[in-house]
């Protein structure tokens, strides 16, 4: 059964104000951003364990069998940022379980390891990496599902990766062994429209009015989609911005 641990909620008013106060000035952005982390100080001080970030599911080991971890880069807790539903956090410990699609940190003691509610979390960073939280547009047909993504590129379009740690069963019956192997599927949004990306055709139909320069492009830069997924699409979007200027 699982275990659930709550803390009373106390509202940060000096966050909130702060928050306020930005100006989208980019003069104001040195000190907005000192502000936010001062401000995040002095809530955590005054908060400590009763910060809503410490409400959730208490996490169970699950993979006792199964050779490798679930988790994205390491299994050991790196520290992270998280914009959570009341606020900004810094330096927090985290781990991102790609087969659950879950955040995992520690209870404000340590003592605990704590599965962050999903619905509540904006987005989070695990070193350089970005993740933001994307909801499935139930209006109208899409194959994106709602979970955590990886933006690897936000430019005049967006580019995504759903990260998925799938369990594999052995095909031999007297092995009869599991193992955790990492699946990533990519998407690029453009114009509201979220359109999956599994080859280089996916890419260049979607600018299909530059598809032989974008094309010509990537044979000179040696870039193959089979070896980089990632870098093919982030190059190609960069080399469609510049023809678009």
């Amino acid at each position: 059964m699982r275990k659930w641990i709550f803390f009373p909620f106390l509202i940060c008013c000096t966050l909130f104000q702060t928050q306020v106060l930005y100006s989208q000035d980019s003069n104001d952005t040195s000190f907005y951003q000192k502000a936010v982390s001062s401000a995040h100080a002095n809530y955590m001080k005054t908060m400590g364990p009763n910060s809503w970030l410490y409400n959730g599911v208490v996490y169970e080991r699950y993979w006792n069998t199964i050779a490798g971890h679930p988790f994205f880069l390491t299994d050991q807790f790196q520290m992270g940022n998280v914009y959570f539903e009341d606020g900004f956090y810094e330096g927090v410990p985290l781990q991102y379980d790609m087969h659950l699609d879950k955040l995992v940190s520690k209870t404000f003691s340590n003592d605990v390891n704590l599965q962050l509610v999903s619905e509540k979390i904006h987005s989070f960073t695990l070193g350089s990496h970005e993740f933001v939280r994307v909801l499935a547009d139930s209006s109208q047909t899409s194959l994106i599902v709602s979970g955590f993504y990886e933006r690897i590129y936000n430019g005049i379009y967006s580019v995504l990766v759903k990260r998925d740690n799938k369990i594999i069963r052995s095909l031999k019956t007297e092995e009869r062994t599991e193992r955790f192997m990492e699946y990533d599927d990519y998407y690029l949004l453009k114009d509201g429209i979220f359109h999956i990306i599994q080859n280089e055709n996916n890419l260049l139909v979607l600018f299909a009015n530059h598809k032989a320069e974008i094309r010509k492009f990537l044979r000179g830069s040696n870039i193959r989609f089979k070896k980089n997924p990632a870098a093919t699409i982030v190059q190609t979007l960069k080399y469609y911005e510049q023809l678009k200027n």
